[in-house]
């Protein structure tokens, strides 16, 4: 009898030491609080706050490695808290909020960079479920026609934890024409005025800044080492690695097998932006739907050190 109750002690122990990090989600107004381990992972902003005038789409913010470390940046509060508008003009890119879904022309309407302050935006309709470790939601996005939406979303979102302290944003987009077809455009990388992504991030500005001082590095599957590199080379992931207070941490772009275009070169650029565009120029026909399923992947150490290609296999296996 003892010698059962050691090994069923032993057998408690091994799975509480081994056990997978637990994910909770937990709606609150305007947003959705998402902890690992009773610690704060990020934040889901799905709609208007009054501290934030500048709301035009849901997106991720703060974004957290294990040890508080802050992976991403949200260029509109980095400009809120420069002391000048002279400085507060020199912040490049105000629209791009830590991690969110985007594209720039959608039947004409921006919903990268939002020109139109009070217009074409991504709206929440609504959560159809919500779990400890994922969530549904259907929302709509704006035309250039007030009150007439053009696209309608399915935005099914998994949070994972890895027990190496690594997290993953897993999100599958479903779009379906809300009136007419919808024709998605861009220009071609490497040329200028590129402005869309779907699932994109801003990395912490310390990363970025690290790209000058050769303290960071854009790599891929495809032998890239710099933004012109990955901006040529079709790949299956892009990792965007550097420091955050004296420790390297990266942020990898994961493109499934089942979009189209896979694979293609990413969108990245040295002053911080990972996004990814796939097939430039595309018509989505009334009565049609298209899904589009990236994964970012959040971790500590560099890119070699991230398991980065065996976790790729996994998301393109469907784990």
């Amino acid at each position: 009898m003892f010698r059962i109750h050691a090994i069923l002690a032993c057998l408690f122990f091994f799975t509480a030491v081994h056990a997978a990090p637990a994910v909770k989600i937990e709606q609150k107004d305007n947003a959705l609080a998402i902890a690992i381990d009773g610690k704060p992972f990020t934040t889901y902003r799905y709609a208007p706050a009054p501290d934030d005038p500048a709301w035009h789409r849901p997106y991720f913010f703060p974004v957290l490695a294990a040890d508080g470390a802050e992976f991403t940046s949200d260029q509109w509060r980095l400009q809120q808290k420069q002391p000048t508008e002279a400085a507060k003009r020199k912040i490049d890119h105000p629209h791009q909020r830590s991690v969110w879904v985007g594209h720039g022309d959608v039947n004409g309407a921006d919903h990268w960079t939002h020109k139109d302050k009070e217009n074409e935006l991504q709206r929440h309709v609504k959560f159809t479920a919500v779990n400890d470790d994922s969530f549904t939601e259907e929302l709509t996005w704006d035309s250039k026609e007030p009150g007439k939406p053009v696209l309608a979303e399915t935005r099914s979102v998994k949070i994972i934890a890895y027990d190496d302290g690594a997290r993953a944003i897993d999100v599958t987009t479903t779009f379906t024409p809300a009136n007419g077809d919808v024709v998605f455009k861009v220009k071609p990388l490497n040329v200028s005025g590129v402005e869309a992504g779907w699932l994109a991030a801003r990395v912490a500005p310390s990363i970025s800044d690290g790209i000058k001082a050769h303290a960071s590095l854009i790599t891929s599957p495809a032998g890239a080492t710099t933004e012109k590199e990955a901006r040529q080379r079709p790949a299956t992931w892009c990792d965007y690695s550097g420091p955050i207070d004296g420790k390297t941490y990266g942020i990898a772009l994961f493109d499934h097998p089942n979009n189209p275009g896979h694979p293609a070169p990413f969108h990245v650029r040295d002053f911080g932006l990972l996004t990814h565009i796939g097939v430039h120029d595309w018509t989505l026909k009334q009565g049609q739907s298209q899904s589009l399923r990236h994964r970012l992947l959040f971790h500590p150490g560099d890119g070699k050190s991230a398991k980065l290609d065996e976790r790729y296999k996994e998301f393109a296996e469907g784990k």
